[in-house]
């Protein structure tokens, strides 16, 4: 039996409540600008974003819970107010500490620190922000600080999700190096952060995917999933048909063990022989989860010593692995050559029996050169933001940006303990 990998998804099942904070702050009224304070919502993308979210968070949780949170203050709002997230009126300047309220950085530190303390494991937390992030907010990892909550929460076993909306942007941008507004865009990113389970983040993301393509089907989106599981299901000998398989001169399908019938055999000419066939990844990962390359293989052979008595006591285990079969990976596939190595097969007796248990491990995550090429475009920080601003750009692009989704990434690698994406047995002689 192959036992289960620990990077296969859990299945998803509808549980549980989901949690909603909408940002409240100055910067995001930008995004809605285009209503008036007497219309019911803006047209912008990210009004309709705010719109479907809570259809979609019914598809996940059995309860939703909105929450309206801008800089450390934070209040829960009625399902029957979500309307007016999508206007002006929503982001007023705050009668009381009107100052703080209107800082637009350091927004997110008091949500996870709720999502730390307050809300359950199994529940999924969605959060509308700009993602305007200072340099030390990027960079801390001291108790307290943004940092260091979300690595807590990455090693409670939390997956992360971030999605990325081109929406129309009407307004000043606060928060920024030198404290000078920028008033030149008229678009600008948009994002949800999801923090939970992994499955309920997937299913969160394709049924927004399913319900957005109808509301916006020319939108310009971009999503990452940070988790340790990143594969739908195993790649195991079960996997394979019988048309998958080629066989040199010397090789061939056959029966050698009537018991084991459910196991590929193969009957190898002793002169030589060898058995190809084609994995390809793109059929377990899980669609937009970080790349990862597989790495390590692991060799267990055993020979029939007798077919009668106990297991342990028919095969014989070698205690040093025999490099008998080996892989190339080429983009998403996996070429897969066994019984090749002829060195090695000539020192296996002749006319025995043996099973062999073939698998290979994935032990690193990392952004694709896809991921890196796209974050250019769409993030700049200290160093880069005169060049951004003499461009009076209509698109603005994120602060620092790309040193938080370096940063999700280099946590998820540091939890990140590796698992069986292939395991393949099969049985096998030489005659």
């Amino acid at each position: 039996n192959s036992p289960k990998s620990q990077l296969v998804i859990p299945e998803f099942k509808k549980s549980g409540k989901v949690y909603i904070f909408f940002n409240g702050s100055k910067n995001m009224s930008g995004f809605v600008s285009t209503a008036s304070d007497l219309s019911q919502s803006s047209n912008s993308n990210y009004a309709k974003l705010v719109s479907l979210v809570p259809d979609v968070a019914n598809q996940i949780g059995t309860a939703t819970r909105y929450h309206k949170y801008r800089n450390g203050l934070i209040s829960p709002i009625s399902g029957t107010q979500i309307d007016q997230v999508t206007n002006p009126s929503f982001y007023k300047a705050c009668s009381v500490l009107r100052k703080r309220c209107d800082e637009s950085t350091r927004q997110l530190n008091s949500v996870f620190e709720i999502i730390q303390n307050n809300i359950p494991r199994e529940a999924l937390t969605v959060i509308t922000t700009d993602l305007n992030l200072t340099s030390e907010e990027v960079r801390d990892r001291m108790p307290g600080t943004l940092g260091h909550k979300i690595i807590a929460l990455f090693r409670k076993g939390m997956a992360f999700g971030l999605y990325v909306l081109k929406s129309d942007y009407k307004g000043s941008i606060n928060g920024l190096p030198g404290g000078i507004p920028y008033n030149a865009a008229s678009a600008r990113p948009v994002y949800l952060l999801l923090v939970g389970p992994v499955e309920k983040i997937i299913a969160f993301r394709k049924a927004l995917k399913q319900s957005f393509s109808k509301k916006a089907p020319r939108r310009q989106e971009k999503f990452w999933l940070f988790t340790d599981k990143i594969i739908k299901n195993q790649i195991t000998e079960q996997t394979f048909e019988k048309e998958d398989y080629s066989y040199s001169k010397g090789a061939k399908k056959t029966v050698l063990m009537k018991g084991l019938s459910e196991i590929p055999q193969f009957l190898i000419n002793k002169k030589g022989g060898q058995v190809n066939f084609q994995a390809q990844l793109s059929q377990i990962k899980i669609p937009e989860t970080l790349s990862f390359k597989p790495e390590i293989i692991k060799q267990d052979l055993w020979m029939q010593k007798t077919n009668k008595g106990a297991c342990t006591k028919r095969w014989l285990k070698f205690k040093k692995s025999k490099d008998i079969s080996s892989f190339n990976l080429q983009n998403d596939k996996i070429d897969l050559t066994f019984f090749a190595n002829q060195a090695e097969m000539r020192k296996l007796p002749p006319r025995r029996n043996y099973f062999l248990s073939f698998s290979i491990k994935a032990n690193k995550v990392a952004l694709s050169e896809e991921d890196l090429d796209w974050l250019k475009d769409w993030s700049f920080d200290k160093t880069s933001y005169d060049e951004v601003v003499n461009k009076k750009a209509p698109f603005f692009p994120t602060l620092n940006l790309a040193r938080f989704v370096n940063f999700l990434t280099a946590v998820s690698q540091d939890t990140f303990e590796g698992g069986t994406i292939l395991r393949y047995n099969s049985v096998f002689s030489r005659k």
